[in-house]
């Protein structure tokens, strides 16, 4: 009884670590990859999965928080890791700064002579 509570309270922290977007999300590849109705796409599924898994395990360091959270929350109903790398990826990108010039920059509407 207590190694059963001892596992339990073991997977609660880990679930709760994970929903507060500090460790790396686990999904269930071949549960999700079942889950896709097309016979050639299923076939290559957990290849694409696994490989957009280690994208994203790579660089989910490089997530704050906050971010973190938003990919994990995001991805909850899905459970892909193609849809966690591709928000991965979004927030990375969101994060840079843009050189001057770039769309999204705020312009004054001054001209040189003012």
């Amino acid at each position: 009884m207590r190694n059963a509570m001892t596992g339990a309270t073991i997977l609660l922290m880990v679930a709760v670590s994970a929903a507060f977007g500090q460790q790396f999300p686990i999904y269930d590849i071949n549960s999700f990859c079942n889950g896709v109705v097309d016979e050639r796409s299923q076939s290559v599924c957990p290849t694409l999965e696994e490989t957009a898994r280690s994208a994203a395990e790579a660089e989910w360091t490089q997530l704050k928080p906050d971010a973190r959270q938003r990919c994990i929350e995001s991805n909850a109903k899905s459970q892909s890791y193609f849809s966690l790398a591709a928000c991965v990826d979004t927030a990375i990108a969101l994060a840079k700064p843009r050189p001057p010039g770039q769309p999204g920059e705020k312009r004054n509407n001054r001209t040189p002579s003012d």
